[in-house]
């Protein structure tokens, strides 16, 4: 006989051999899913339009949208910075979690990969 096991609650439980294969395997599904060169960039941006319209609804008639991006061949960085919603300490803890979503409505992402890729 055997004993009660579920398996979603064994995905949850992340000292398990089970639940860490999971989550390697999800990540590596959400690399694989990218493949072009400007993935990066689209997600980024993405995410900042969509913290940009959602602060717009806050219906603020002093807000002005700002969305700055810098590329630095020297360095060869990318920075993408808005003056968007923003991340409270609960959204941020969790956004770098894999498939984890907050985006509701018309957005224009809703996968919850972006910060895991």
């Amino acid at each position: 006989m055997f004993d009660k096991f579920d398996p979603l609650a064994a995905k949850q439980a992340t000292d398990t051999e089970v639940a860490m294969n999971a989550v390697k395997r999800e990540i590596r599904n959400i690399l694989e899913s990218y493949f072009g060169w400007y993935d990066p960039f689209c997600e980024l941006i993405q995410n900042s339009l969509d913290s940009l319209e959602e602060q717009i609804s806050n219906e603020d008639e002093d807000y002005e949208p700002q969305l700055r991006i810098r590329i630095n061949l020297k360095e060869q960085t990318v920075s993408v910075a808005d003056n968007g919603t923003g991340l409270d300490t609960e959204k941020y803890e969790k956004f770098l979690a894999t498939s984890y979503s907050f985006k509701k409505g018309n957005t224009r992402g809703k996968k919850g990969d972006g910060a895991t890729y």
